[in-house]
């Protein structure tokens, strides 16, 4: 898969989620990182994966292009943490993210609780 490719779905998906129930990720050029806040062993895998787009500064690293994601906790995850009115929040907040993508024309093609995740403020998106 080329990085073209990686961007164009990116772009499709933030052209589209009009509902924003979709992964948010924001794109970034060029970006500078301590390498104190890299653990040894990703800035090996960063280096094996992607060594390409990493320029070594010394104390930071530039990474030419890159996407970060807000975290969320897999739905599945999610609801064996939580009982009561918290799952049936959750179990609603599903169903209101399916619904609001449907209306933006987008269709999940596998709605398993592990393809959605749950923000901080307990919203519900596809991943």
């Amino acid at each position: 898969m080329s990085a073209a490719h990686v961007r164009a779905c990116y772009q499709l998906v933030k052209e589209h989620d009009r509902v924003g129930r979709m992964a948010d990720t924001q794109e970034f050029e060029n970006f500078v990182l301590e390498k104190r806040h890299i653990s040894p062993a990703l800035m090996e895998l960063l280096l094996q994966e992607a060594a390409e787009k990493i320029t070594d500064l010394g104390e930071q690293i530039v990474i030419r292009h890159l996407y970060i994601e807000r975290r969320m906790v897999p739905l599945n995850i999610w609801l064996e943490q939580v009982e009561g009115q918290q799952l049936r929040d959750a179990i609603e907040e599903y169903g209101n993210a399916i619904r609001q993508l449907a209306a933006a024309n987008i269709f999940p093609g596998d709605m398993l609780f592990k393809n959605f995740g749950v923000t901080p403020s307990r919203a519900c998106g596809f991943l």
